[in-house]
């Protein structure tokens, strides 16, 4: 990776905080899901010294932990605090929206843990998710609320990366979101900077 892309950023154990991957982090190997990323975040930085590691948990504070902060493991390996986040359980409407956003371990949650730790914030992956009943289906305000909070909080921001997956178990891809897409695309001129 690092010769080919030298500065890359690496999600190592991305989403740990939920039990859909083989190295998700319980109250039984937490400790080692730390010292395990603390390994890789090190040997990583040996052959790559600027490739830019991501901690990253899945919004909320997931199923296989009391509190997702117990992976945390360390502010020497990590640049980068990243939560990924889909517009679901609850959708995003005007009240889902509040709850994502206030709730413990939620958008706000995060965002202040990265500053409180002093580093800079990624949505390494979020889109809208019109393959769950439990979700907004295609939802443009979930883009707005997205690009919103991004926006109020352009000083911690990193990267963002939108989930662009047809496959039916998400159809998030915009191709297939139509609404999303056109709230998407009115983001993006005001996303770039003017030039001067």
């Amino acid at each position: 990776i690092a010769k080919k892309y030298p500065t890359a950023y690496v999600r190592p154990g991305w989403e740990m905080n939920i039990h859909n991957w083989k190295w998700s982090a319980n109250p039984e190997n937490v400790g080692q899901f730390k010292e395990a990323f603390r390994r890789a975040s090190i040997n990583l930085k040996k052959t790559g010294p600027k490739l830019r590691i991501v901690w990253n948990v899945n919004e909320g504070k997931g199923d296989t932990l009391p509190d997702a902060t117990m992976a945390w493991p360390g502010d020497d390996v990590v640049d980068i605090v990243g939560m990924d986040a889909y517009d679901w359980n609850p959708p995003y409407d005007a009240k889902g929206w509040e709850t994502h956003k206030t709730k413990d371990q939620g958008w706000d949650y995060w965002g202040n843990f990265a500053r409180q730790h002093g580093k800079k914030f990624a949505l390494p992956e979020w889109g809208v998710i019109a393959g769950s009943e439990d979700s907004g289906g295609d939802n443009p305000k979930f883009i707005d609320y997205a690009y919103g909070w991004m926006r109020q909080n352009v000083d911690i921001m990193a990267f963002e990366t939108y989930f662009d997956e047809e496959a039916d178990y998400c159809r998030c891809a915009l191709t297939v979101n139509p609404k999303a897409k056109e709230a998407y695309n009115a983001w993006m001129p005001k996303l770039v900077a003017p030039k001067s």
